[in-house]
């Protein structure tokens, strides 16, 4: 057969080898996955225990909510035309102009407010008010003011005479030490339940300055609202048997921006006349369900996905997440699928470090420089992983209100990339080397000394002779290594030396400069 003729075959035929080598090298990764299946199994075991057991992530996975919170809830908010909740509050204008800044609040106020929610056209079905409207403590502060002093009779007259239609939770007085005052207020609060008013508990929890979760507690203002809202409670974590009750239920971000209509209550017209500035139109606190609290001053103030909000509106939207729920994702699940990432990326793990290491032990000094490369792949690598999970959970959290925490899977990938997958291939290199070593040696002793001896030179090359003292050491960091490449006239690795010399002064030196000059 003629010699062109063969080329020409050969070149149209290189495509085919080259797509059967990369099928075969395909194939080899696929058969190597169990290899990383116990490493994989251990790394997603302990962050696992680390995360629901000892609960050390806690801490940066709340501050993951936060911010993939805020995403999915600004993702949606374009969406937000559809609001179940009025929240209506004395916000500072109010408290400063109507209100007179005086605490406990201004009864007559209060009473007015109320009074136009009460009796509006179509009355909500349900009125939940995160304010202490307990008597005043002492018969002296309570008169006061004559007006604040009448007032407080209609106030309870009020809410005992609520349309039947209504109901109306109340939060729980606030604990005193006095018995009197304490007597007075637990008479009120008798008074009240014999109206058939209900008493939530108003407490928040607050763990590293966040409010993300609140306790699925039926004696909570939230779950008291719920449950005089519907006896039914299909779905949410109220409605499960107390031995698989959750401890605590997470705060749906969306809900903020497209449960809730937040309204101040200068706009009601007890206190200015702006029904003419919704003609034709539903008033914005004509909704089923309105919670009515304060948000002045900065004691009832919390940090949620949206930024500092006041409790009535974190109460509001804890309301509307047992209505439509946001559940965590299932932890089997998520452990399923952090294994199964271990397993596809251990092999993309193994073949980095497998390489570093490699071209790191070679005799080739421009190898040695290249190696640091596919580190560098390895992280590029691992962030992008790590940016894809988080994508999912904010998929997730935005279109199901799933929440999977991308902190475990990436804790769990660092650990199986740097550590564990670094290990592993330092020792199978390292016995790759040796055993490759052997067949050398064996091989040259064969062919004679000559090439013994040039195997011997080749192997001694690859590590140098340590230097001994500290001026020698620092002399061949410094300049020495790149003055040796430059004498076996291996320009490109001696310049490639020359950059990482110059590039790590120059970051010591920036550094040293800012603590210097750091004030």
């Amino acid at each position: 057969m003629p010699e062109a003729f063969q080329k020409t075959g050969s070149r149209r035929w290189r495509p085919v080898r080259w797509g059967a080598d990369v099928l075969r090298a395909i194939g080899r990764g696929i058969a190597h996955l169990p290899h990383h299946l116990p490493g994989a199994l251990v790394v997603a075991s302990l962050v696992t225990i680390g995360h629901l057991h000892f609960h050390v992530l806690d801490a940066i996975d709340s501050y993951a909510f936060i911010g993939l919170g805020n995403l999915s809830a600004m993702d949606v908010s374009a969406n937000a035309t559809h609001p179940e909740v009025a929240v209506v509050v004395i916000d500072q204008r109010s408290y400063e102009g109507y209100y007179h800044e005086r605490s406990p609040l201004d009864r007559c106020q209060l009473w007015a407010d109320l009074k136009f929610l009460y009796e509006l056209p179509i009355p909500p079905k349900l009125v939940v008010i995160d304010l202490d409207l307990s008597p005043p403590a002492k018969k002296e502060e309570a008169r006061s003011t004559l007006s604040r002093a009448g007032c407080q009779e209609p106030l309870n007259q009020l809410l005992e005479n609520s349309p039947r239609t209504t109901r109306t939770v109340l939060m729980e007085p606030l604990e005193l030490k006095d018995e009197e005052a304490t007597k007075v207020i637990n008479n009120w609060k008798e008074r009240m339940l014999a109206a058939n008013i209900d008493f939530g508990e108003p407490s928040l929890p607050f763990r590293y300055g966040l409010v993300i979760k609140i306790e699925c507690d039926k004696e909570k203002l939230a779950a008291k609202a719920v449950l005089a809202y519907s006896s039914r409670q299909d779905g949410n974590c109220l409605d499960l048997p107390t031995k698989n009750k959750p401890k605590e239920f997470l705060i749906n971000p969306r809900q903020y921006v497209t449960g809730l209509r937040p309204v101040s209550a200068l706009v009601l017209p007890s206190q200015r006349d702006l029904l003419s500035e919704w003609p034709g139109f539903q008033r914005p606190w004509e909704l089923p369900v309105v919670f009515f609290g304060g948000s002045y001053g900065d004691d009832d103030t919390y940090l949620t996905p949206l930024g500092i909000m006041y409790g009535v509106e974190v109460h509001a939207a804890a309301y509307m997440s047992l209505v439509h729920p946001a559940t965590e994702f299932s932890h089997l699940l998520g452990f399923a699928g952090e294994v199964g990432i271990g397993l596809l990326f251990g092999g993309f793990i193994s073949f980095c470090w497998r390489r570093y290491f490699a071209m790191r032990f070679s005799h080739r000094p421009w190898k040695r420089q290249i190696s640091p490369f596919f580190v560098f792949v390895l992280g590029g690598a691992l962030i992008g992983l790590v940016l894809v999970i988080t994508f999912v959970s904010l998929y997730l959290l935005s279109t199901s209100d799933y929440w999977l925490s991308p902190i475990p899977i990436a804790l769990g990938m660092l650990i199986e990339s740097f550590f564990v997958g670094a290990v592993h291939e330092a020792v199978e290199e390292g016995h790759r080397q040796r055993q490759g070593l052997v067949r050398w040696l064996d091989k040259a002793h064969k062919e004679g000394p000559d090439r013994f001896q040039e195997i011997v030179a080749t192997e001694l090359r690859k590590h140098p002779e340590p230097r001994r003292t500290l001026y020698q050491r620092c002399s061949y960091f410094i300049v020495g290594e790149i003055a040796q490449q430059f004498k076996v006239r291996e320009f490109w690795v001696a310049l490639a030396l020359l950059v990482r010399r110059v590039t790590f002064f120059t970051l010591l030196g920036y550094a040293l400069l800012l603590i210097v000059t750091h004030y």
